[in-house]
């Protein structure tokens, strides 16, 4: 069995998309001049770790990148591509992507923004720090 049929989510997507291109011996630099294409490297470093993965319209460009990792047999693509849409589409809840308010880390408000709980409001996902006086009442 391949191990693009065990890729269930976007770190796995990206820790196998890293083993093919060590085992290639080919740095994310060079890939991405490789390809040709206008990416920057840090995006396909992203591929590479996990933290992102392509876009549908980005599909091309995927397939070059695996290309120049040594996958050229037309079946292997496919399974990688396989891998890269089921990922892309895994069902359930999408990850918790909050990060803290930088104003203060101690209370939590609303949508999972970490707020200083006197001086700080929460407007549309939003921390928003307020610069002087009372909240305002609610309602």
């Amino acid at each position: 069995m391949q191990e693009q049929a065990l890729i269930t989510t976007r770190e796995e997507f990206g820790q196998a998309l890293t083993r093919l291109r060590e085992s290639a011996g080919v740095p994310v630099r060079q890939v991405a001049a490789k390809v040709g294409a206008d990416i920057a490297p840090s995006t396909l470093g992203d591929w590479f770790a996990g933290r992102g993965l392509p876009s549908l319209s980005s599909r091309d460009l995927l397939v070059e990148v695996l290309r120049v990792c040594g996958v050229n047999d037309d079946a292997a693509v496919e399974q990688w591509l396989n891998a890269w849409h089921r990922v892309r589409r895994a069902p359930g809840r999408r990850p918790d992507r909050t990060r803290p308010c930088r104003f203060d880390r101690q209370a939590t408000i609303g949508h999972g923004h970490r707020a200083r709980s006197s001086g700080a409001v929460v407007r549309q996902g939003r921390c928003l720090r307020r610069l002087r006086g009372p909240a305002p009442p609610a309602g």
